[in-house]
């Protein structure tokens, strides 16, 4: 089984402990060139192509101009994503066992890098699949990354046990042919909702984030190999339900 996670807007690129190991991105390459192509915009236009305050688009702006630089900080993507979901993985507590186990089960969409393993090295940066840069025939990065990631999932997938449990966002899953995925591996979409006064559910960010990161933590420390294990899963009042859940669609409601 592998798990599919979104990406954070919010990093944290303080040293790591030492004694993680760090791996190089499958995308390095790719990401260096996506990184040069950022680095020709000026504040003004990523603030305007990004929909970024001037503040968030100076610090962007000089992400990407030291982003080649050697002395530019590096750390491994689980540890650096800060955002709820990272938060409640914990991976930082994660024991030799659980991160050679994650390097292999874990995965992370991100617009700049690719498809990430946990301990996979990564530079701060931000980035939106919707752009179209430069130099690249008028595609968007989802048009660009949507045939090398595909294929790659898909075969990580099946080396997996042939199972993806998809935790991402909508918006990052449009960056593989869902057709192709659901032909080579089977897909599971995981949602949590919230009873709304109205007696329909819905989905919460503020309150699924998390949810999600704790399942996937509960995932890495109990080895899951069988997606209907997860199903056990309860944190925080969600439980599955079975009348809202099918074989391709897991929804966890309270």
């Amino acid at each position: 089984m592998l798990l599919l996670l979104s990406p954070a807007k919010t990093m944290d690129m303080s040293p790591a402990d030492p004694g993680i190991e760090a791996t190089t991105p499958i995308f390095a390459t790719e990401a260096a060139d996506l990184a040069l192509r950022m680095k020709r915009y000026t504040a003004d236009e990523l603030a305007r192509i990004l929909k970024l305050t001037p503040q968030i688009a100076r610090q962007t702006y000089e992400q990407y101009d030291r982003f080649e630089e050697r002395s530019t900080p590096e750390k491994q993507a689980v540890l650096a994503y800060f955002g709820a979901v990272y938060r409640n993985l914990g991976a930082s507590q994660f024991d030799a066992s659980t991160r050679t186990y994650a390097q292999r089960h874990l995965r992370i969409v991100s617009t700049l890098y690719g498809l990430l393993r946990p301990y996979d090295r990564i530079k701060q940066y931000r980035l939106n699949f919707h752009l179209r840069l430069s130099g690249m025939q008028g595609m968007s990065l989802y048009e660009y990354w949507r045939p090398k990631l595909t294929p790659l999932l898909i075969e990580e997938g099946q080396q997996a046990g042939g199972t993806v449990v998809n935790l991402s966002s909508r918006e990052v899953m449009g960056a593989f042919d869902r057709s192709q995925l659901e032909a080579g591996v089977r897909l599971v979409d995981v949602d949590f909702k919230d009873r709304r006064p109205g007696g329909e559910y819905q989905s919460v960010r503020a309150y699924s984030k998390p949810a999600g990161g704790e399942l996937a933590r509960s995932i890495m420390l109990n080895r899951y190999e069988d997606p209907e294990a997860i199903r056990a899963f309860r944190w925080n009042g969600y439980a599955f339900d079975e009348q809202l859940s099918t074989s391709g669609h897991y929804v966890f409601t309270r």
